[in-house]
C-alpha cells in the first residue's frame, strides 16, 4: 500500500506524535522505499547478466563456433563479469550481486578452457 504524506502526517497525529518525530518517520520511509526501488534494479541488473551468459553458451555451442570466437567470448564474459563482482563486493558492499557476478564469471572458465583446448587442437 502508498500512502501519501499528508495521510501519514495526519495518522500519526492523531496517535500522539510531535512534529519531529512525524518527520523522521517520513524521512524513514523514504529512505526504505528508496533501498526497495535499489534492490529491484540489481535484480534486473542480475537477470540481465543471466541472460547475456545464457546466450553466449548458446551462441557457442548451438552454431559450433570453434577457434578463436569460442575462446574470446567466453574469456570476455569471464573478466567483465569478475570486475563487475569485484567492483560490487569491494566497493559497493553489496554482497548479493558481487557473488551472483562472480558465479556468472566462474561459470565461464570452462568454457574458456575447452575453447582454448580446442583452438590449439589438445
Amino acid at each position: 500500500m502508498k500512502f501519501a504524506k499528508a495521510e501519514i502526517t495526519q495518522a500519526a497525529f492523531q496517535t500522539g506524535l510531535s512534529d519531529a518525530q512525524i518527520d523522521q518517520l517520513w524521512q524513514a520511509l523514504q529512505a526504505a522505499h528508496q533501498n526497495q526501488t535499489r534492490a529491484k534494479l540489481i535484480i534486473a541488473l542480475l537477470y540481465a547478466g543471466s541472460l547475456i551468459l545464457f546466450l553466449s553458451v548458446f551462441w557457442l555451442y548451438a552454431f559450433k563456433q570453434v577457434g578463436r570466437v569460442s575462446f574470446f567470448i567466453p574469456l570476455a564474459n569471464a573478466v567483465i563479469f569478475l570486475s563487475a563482482s569485484v567492483y560490487f563486493w569491494h566497493q559497493k558492499k553489496w554482497r548479493m550481486p558481487g557473488g551472483m557476478l562472480a558465479a556468472f564469471g566462474i561459470a565461464m572458465i570452462p568454457l574458456t578452457v575447452e575453447a582454448l583446448q580446442h583452438w590449439l587442437h589438445w
